[in-house]
């Protein structure tokens, strides 16, 4: 059944994937599907107009410069996604809710993104793990974050022999177009334990935990960001 939850004082959207799909035709001019009543209902589309509050982050959702892929799991096997679009001001972000099935669509300034990634992975002060990498393999770090549960459970079952405690994975990806090199991007991938922070890197058949710090993740955050010569 398609869910759809707008306070039209804030902007606030809440709303399954299939009533988002249709959202989007509908900012594109495409027409009204079978969910576009639920959408009417709410609020959200106006006649064949979308509503003030949501414009902008449909603007984005249409019309990207670049695009943000999150992916959030821990120690309990819980995957939570994101999805973003930027425009050159301001960006839309589609996150996952507790509520099965519910998304939370937000608008953010597009030099706020990395702020709004660090609210969502919960960056902030931890312990300074030890200096030395940790080796785990190429498939535990590509595993971590699968769509697959059981390549999600032997990832976490290889990363408990190294790290010891509770523990948080999650991935920060951009992509964009530069217009030398074609499609590129640039991404971050980052275990969150209880020994500290660790940039998880692949290289071909070798994967390591690199210790690391809250500052020098939020740095990684901002690099995300295509500078202007990337975009031509």
């Amino acid at each position: 059944m398609t869910a759809v939850q707008f306070d039209a004082a804030n902007g606030r959207l809440h709303l399954d994937q299939a009533a988002f799909d249709q959202l989007v035709d509908v900012a594109r001019g495409e027409g009204a599907g079978p969910d576009a009543a639920v959408l009417r209902d709410a609020g959200v589309v106006q006649g064949d107009d979308l509503h003030p509050a949501v414009a902008e982050a449909l603007r984005a959702v249409t019309e990207p410069v670049c695009r943000l892929r999150l992916a959030l799991t821990d120690a309990g096997d819980r995957l939570k996604t994101g999805d973003g679009w930027l425009r050159a001001e301001e960006a839309a972000l589609l996150l996952d809710l507790p509520d099965p099935g519910l998304r939370d669509l937000v608008t953010v300034p597009a030099e706020l993104v990395p702020a709004a990634i660090a609210r969502v992975v919960r960056l902030g002060p931890r312990p300074r793990p030890e200096p030395e990498p940790l080796a785990i393999g190429a498939a535990p770090v590509s595993g971590l974050l699968a769509a697959e549960p059981d390549e999600r459970r032997r990832a976490a079952e290889a990363l408990a022999r190294v790290v010891p405690g509770p523990w948080r994975a999650w991935r920060a990806q951009m992509a964009w177009h530069d217009p030398q090199v074609g499609l590129t991007g640039r991404a971050v991938q980052v275990v969150d334990a209880a020994p500290g922070l660790f940039l998880a890197v692949a290289d071909g058949e070798q994967g390591t935990l690199w210790p690391t710090t809250p500052t020098a993740v939020w740095r990684l955050l901002i690099l995300l960001l295509p500078a202007g010569d990337e975009l031509g």
